[in-house]
C-alpha cells in the first residue's frame, strides 16, 4: 500500500514527474516485493510472495509521462522487510506531510512549464493575428510602416495573459 517513509528512488531527477514500476526477488529473505509510483506522488509497495527460492533479481521501468522519455538510469532501492510492507498495508508508512512533500517536489516545476507553454501559445496566436491584420504573408518582408501595427496588435493580444501571470489584475 502507500509508502512514504523514505524515497526508494535514490537518484530521483529534480522536478520530473515519473511513473515507475520495480520488482525485486530476494533469495535470502524469500520475498518478492514491488514498488509503483504514479506522477511521483502516488507511491505504493507490496509483497508478491514470501517463499521465493530462485536467483535474486531486481527489475524496474520508469518513464517521464510528460516527455515520454524512458528513465533508464533510475536507481530504485527496493530492500523492504516484510514488517515495512505490513506497515504500509496498515497505513503506517505515511508520515505527516510526506505526501505534501512529494507533491511540492513536482508541482512548482510543472506550473512554471505550463506558464511558459501558455505564454508561447498566446504570443504565437498574437503574432499570427497581427500578420493577418496587416495583410503580411509568410516570407514577406516587414517594412517600417508595419512595426507600429504589429506591436500594437501583439501587445493587445498578450496583455491579458501578462496581467494574469504577473498578478496585476488581483484586487
Amino acid at each position: 500500500m502507500y509508502y512514504y517513509v523514505r524515497d526508494l528512488i535514490l537518484n530521483r531527477p529534480s522536478g520530473v514527474p515519473l511513473h515507475c514500476v520495480a520488482v525485486r526477488g530476494d533469495q535470502k529473505t524469500g520475498l518478492i516485493t514491488f514498488y509503483a509510483e504514479y506522477f511521483s506522488v502516488q507511491r505504493v509497495v507490496g509483497c508478491l510472495g514470501q517463499g521465493y527460492q530462485g536467483e535474486s533479481f531486481n527489475h524496474q521501468y520508469a518513464i517521464d509521462p510528460v516527455s515520454g522519455t524512458e528513465l533508464v538510469d533510475l536507481d530504485v532501492e527496493l530492500d523492504l522487510s516484510i514488517t515495512e510492507i505490513k506497515d504500509a498495508y496498515d497505513y503506517k508508512a505515511i508520515p505527516n506531510g510526506s505526501i505534501e512533500n512529494a507533491m511540492a517536489s513536482i508541482i512548482p516545476a510543472h506550473l512554471k512549464l505550463h506558464s511558459e507553454q501558455e505564454r508561447t501559445r498566446v504570443i504565437d496566436i498574437a503574432v499570427q493575428k497581427a500578420f493577418e491584420e496587416i495583410g503580411l504573408k509568410e516570407g514577406e518582408q516587414i517594412l517600417p510602416e508595419h512595426i507600429g501595427k504589429l506591436s500594437s496588435v501583439v501587445a493587445e493580444e498578450v496583455l491579458p495573459l501578462m496581467i494574469h501571470q504577473l498578478g496585476l489584475g488581483k484586487k
